[in-house]
């Protein structure tokens, strides 16, 4: 028997394997923006996850010309993202780095 605590799982989040066991929390960062079909990742994602378990979607854009109004862009668009794909409780968050600001929406399932 293991005390699994963490667990890395490396390839397209789309491609999500089965898992044996629900997660309870789930990081995403800087690559929501690449997804094909964000909404039905999330949603696959979502059926993964525990009740109650909670999602966190993090950008911070290194493009350049990146500011801040480009964070509070992203952030008005993750949040629909979870929201549509049957996440609640969904809110954003905004945290003053330099160059420019960082922003995580969190859901829960």
């Amino acid at each position: 028997m293991t005390n699994e605590q963490v667990r890395l799982i490396e390839g397209y989040a789309n491609d999500l394997p089965v898992l044996l066991k629900k997660l309870d929390k789930v990081l995403v960062i800087n690559n929501v923006t690449f997804w094909e079909q964000p909404v039905g990742t999330l949603e696959k994602i979502r059926i993964q996850m525990k009740a109650g378990g909670k999602i966190a979607l993090t950008i911070r854009p290194h493009e350049k010309g990146a500011t801040d109004d480009t964070i509070d862009l992203i952030g008005g668009q993750l949040s629909p993202l979870l929201a549509n794909a049957g996440f609640t409780d969904v809110e954003f968050f905004i945290k003053p780095t330099n160059p420019c600001n960082i922003v995580c929406a969190l859901g829960t399932k």
